[in-house]
Parts: structure tokens; C-alpha cells; sequence
């Protein structure tokens, strides 16, 4: 049987990259690769939906408006809807809102309070915003028209189903989300290109609110001889600008620019470890590929990365919000002993053969209208 897909998409993909990008152009370029009876269009408006195609498969689930459009297409022409959620808890987006103001202070009281504002002023000014009640209602509303969910972890699906209150795990199934894993890496000296100190602790990722690099610097502003490297663009000049200031009051931090991607897995591999304590990944590549690299790394504990699905016992987990448990959980993966060769072998899972695999299955088990569980 040939199965025809149409990747539903955002318009501007091509132009605007992100995650969900690559997600999209790795699983066509591997299921095309991997399976002989499939083929795949991207397209970028619901009017070239027609029924030459199978199966409709939805990327990004808070991209309600196109969403709504392709699924309601879709069941016009009476095709199968799949839907890669990309979804995460939302609400940690009022810290960032915040911080646009310049209010960059964070614990769990005032995160906590902060998204009770974002709640109560997406409800007066009736703005649909990605926890809004209108948001909510339409997410509710597309779930008849979805045949089949594909969330990249079971971490992410618990976070659907607790904003919609809904029971979707009886047409789910999980799809890992992957990293390209080079064979052969040309190795960089970065210690002497970038003029770094050795044993650095390592962040890869934009300078924003959401990616935390200032509760990083908190936590370990007594343990000045420790290098930090940060390494991304920035993204919010304020927040840069703070970052900075204090990065300079404690010393021995080290800002370095986009570089190519090819260069980022030299960092990784001279870095004694890597911390990512951003409050919603899904579930940070840049972790993986450290991983890959063969070093600790650090993450953010649930709700704020899917833990159990992806790092299990293979990574040093913290609560983003405490500056103790991060320092603490610094030093433990300084202190402890990397063994490179098991953080190589665990991270191959996440390959986009994998991908693809667990994909066609999911379309194969769906034309043959059996129930996904996992």
C-alpha cells in the first residue's frame, strides 16, 4: 500500500527556523529514506489538501488558527488527521512576558504569581493567548478531528491532557524527538581558538528569560573558580545586558557568539559539564548532543522537561527555580566520574531512524484503524 502525506506547516518555516522546523524536513527526509511506499508534500495552506493524500499530519498544535484549518479540510475530504503536538506548559511564558518589562527576579512564588497575572489578563482583555480559556476551548474542540496524537514524550502528552482535561491516551503514541549523532567528528581546540580555561561548565542555547542562564550564574556566584561558558546569541538585550553585569561582578564567565554547528560539538567535548535550566524544553537537543559528546549534563527537573523519557538515570536533574538544588547538582556532576562511553551508547536512541520508524508504524497501525497504546 502507498501512503501519501501532506506535512502540514507553518508558512513561514522556510524562513523562520526553530525546532519544529527541523523536526518536520528530518522526519520527511528519513521516512522517504526508510520506507519505500511513502511520500510526503509539504505544504503551507489547507487549500492544497485533496484527497490524492492519506493521511494529514499537523505539526505544532499552538499554532491553533492553521491547525483548525487542516484538520477541518482534512475531515471534508474524509482523511486520517495526525497531529505532532509540539506542545508544552505554556504558562512558564509569563516569566518571559515579565521579563520583557525588566523584571527579572525568579522563584516559584513569584513564577507562580506571575502566571496568575498572565491567566487573569488573557481573561479580561479576552486575548487568545497560549493559556487562555479561548486557546483551551479550541484545543478541545480540534480533538474530534484528530485520529492520531504524536507527542515527542509521555512527559509532554501528561502536560496536554492536564490543560484540556482530556483522555487522550487511547489515540497516542510517543515519537521520539532526535539529533543528527556524527560518526566522525572533527574536534576543534576551543581552549585555544576562544581563549577559554579548561573544565568550564558549558550552556548552549539563546540568552533569554526562558533559558535561565541567570539562576546558572546565581547558583554557582560563590564557586568563582568554576568557569562558565555561555554560548548563543542574544535574544532579549536586557536580560543580556544583566547577565553580563553580574557575570563580570563574579569573573571567569565567558560569553562566545553563534558559532557554526560543526564548532558547538567542540565545546561540548571540553566542557566538563552541561546545564541547561530552562523552564520548558521538549527536550533540549542541546542536552542530547551533549550527551553525545560524552558529557554530564544537567537539566531541569518536571514540569519543565520531559525527564523519565529522555535523560532516565543519565542525567543530573534540578529544580530551575532553586538556585541551592542547581549548585548542588552543579558540583555533583563536576565531582562526578563521566562515563563517556554509556552517555554515547544511551543517546543513539535518539536517532531519526527512530523517528521515522516509530512514525510509519504509527500511519500503518492507523490505516489499519487498530488502537495505538504505549
Amino acid at each position: 500500500m502507498n501512503i501519501k502525506v501532506a506535512f502540514c506547516v507553518r508558512e513561514d518555516y522556510k524562513t523562520r527556523g526553530g525546532g519544529d522546523v527541523v523536526q518536520i524536513l528530518k522526519t520527511k527526509e528519513y521516512l522517504e529514506k526508510n520506507y519505500s511506499d511513502i511520500s510526503i508534500d509539504i505544504i503551507t495552506n489547507a487549500k492544497e489538501l485533496d484527497t490524492s493524500y492519506n493521511i494529514c499530519h499537523i505539526f505544532n498544535l499552538s499554532l491553533i488558527d492553521d491547525a483548525f484549518k487542516y484538520a477541518t479540510k482534512a475531515k471534508e475530504l474524509n482523511l486520517k488527521v495526525v497531529c505532532s503536538t509540539i506542545y508544552w506548559d505554556y504558562s512558564v511564558v509569563s516569566y518571559h512576558k515579565f521579563a520583557e518589562f525588566g523584571f527579572f527576579y525568579l522563584n516559584n512564588f513569584v513564577l507562580n504569581i506571575e502566571k496568575k497575572i498572565y491567566y487573569f489578563l488573557s481573561h479580561i482583555f479576552k486575548k487568545e493567548t497560549l493559556v487562555s480559556k479561548r486557546f483551551k476551548d479550541r484545543v478541545i474542540e480540534i480533538n474530534k478531528n484528530i485520529d492520531l496524537y504524536l507527542p515527542n514524550s509521555n512527559e509532554e502528552l501528561v502536560h496536554l491532557e492536564n490543560f484540556t482535561n482530556l483522555n487522550l491516551r487511547n489515540k497516542s503514541s510517543i515519537i521520539y524527538n532526535a539529533t543528527e549523532l556524527k560518526q566522525n567528528i572533527n574536534y576543534v581546540n576551543v581552549l585555544e581558538k576562544h581563549n577559554l580555561p579548561e573544565n568550564y561548565v558549558l550552556q548552549v542555547g539563546r540568552i533569554e528569560p526562558i533559558k535561565n542562564q541567570l539562576s546558572l550564574l546565581f547558583a554557582l556566584k560563590n564557586e568563582k573558580h568554576i568557569p562558565i561558558v555561555f554560548l548563543g546569541k542574544p535574544f532579549n538585550t536586557a536580560y543580556f545586558n544583566l547577565l553580563k553585569k553580574y557575570s563580570l561582578k563574579r569573573g571567569n564567565v565567558f560569553f562566545i557568539n553563534e558559532v557554526h554547528h560543526d564548532e558547538v560539538y567542540s565545546f561540548y567535548k571540553y566542557a566538563k559539564v552541561h546545564v541547561l535550566m530552562s523552564l520548558r524544553e521538549s527536550p533540549g537537543l542541546v542536552s542530547l548532543e551533549a550527551m553525545a559528546c560524552g558529557c554530564n549534563i544537567v537539566v531541569s527537573k518536571f514540569p519543565y522537561s520531559p525527564v523519565s523519557t529522555y535523560f532516565s538515570n543519565y542525567a543530573f536533574i534540578a529544580d530551575p527555580l532553586s538556585t541551592i538544588d542547581i549548585r548542588s547538582k552543579v558540583l555533583d556532576a563536576l565531582n562526578s566520574k563521566i562515563n563517556s562511553d554509556n552517555l554515547k551508547d544511551y543517546v543513539k536512541k535518539f536517532n531519526w531512524n527512530t523517528t521515522a520508524n516509530q512514525t510509519y508504524e504509527s500511519y500503518i497501525s492507523l490505516n489499519n484503524n487498530k488502537n495505538l497504546t504505549f
